[in-house]
């Protein structure tokens, strides 16, 4: 039988209203805080290595709607930005990410998708979660190359999702579930959930 553990952490999920985000990027060699301009409501950053991938929620900022407006950022690991708008896939609002074998998965409101890391082009999976009743898909968290998990913040759940199957099995119920992260040094299954 496999354990699930929750570590809880506070947090505003609307706690951003202006178009300016401050990362702090981090490497082994050195530690520099930044503050960037130019995007339209930052949600979450993440980077394979070579570069940085930001979603944007869109102008307006609404976490909720469907209005294509949402896109990736391209940028250097220095914080430069290669391309405001990177990847030619209509999204929505794009919150949280994950990196597989250089394909990036971003969670869309109520899909899960692929987009290829060399190209920008969206890859032919799409995995769409609306038939659970969620359309606030939030964060993802990488298990192993073929398994996510990702938080679904209206509904209160915690999906496990295969991505060859597309076999999605809801593995926890926690109200206003938001950011995930798998430990992989801790098993069976170690999540952390901030709310």
């Amino acid at each position: 039988m496999q354990l699930v553990y929750f570590h809880l952490i506070l947090q505003n999920y609307f706690m951003y209203k202006r178009c300016i985000a401050t990362f702090c990027l981090l490497s082994a060699l050195q530690t520099n805080a930044q503050t960037l301009t130019g995007f339209s409501y930052p949600e979450s950053i993440i980077s394979d290595g070579k570069y940085l991938y930001v979603t944007n929620i869109g102008e307006g900022g609404n976490p909720a709607a469907a209005d294509s407006n949402g896109y990736v950022s391209k940028l250097t690991l220095g914080g430069k930005i290669i391309a405001k708008k990177w990847t030619n896939e209509k999204l929505n609002a794009p919150k949280g990410t994950a990196i597989i074998k250089d394909i990036l998965y971003v969670a869309d409101l109520n899909r899960i998708v692929s987009i290829s890391v060399n190209t920008g082009k969206k890859k032919v999976k799409e995995i769409k979660l609306d038939r659970y009743g969620t359309s606030f898909l939030n964060d993802l968290a990488v298990k192993n190359d073929t398994t996510v998990f990702i938080s679904a913040t209206d509904i209160g759940q915690i999906f496990q999702i295969d991505l060859l199957t597309e076999k999605v099995e809801s593995i926890a119920k926690l109200p206003e579930a938001n950011g995930v992260y798998y430990d992989k040094k801790k098993p069976p299954i170690l999540l952390r959930i901030c709310l």
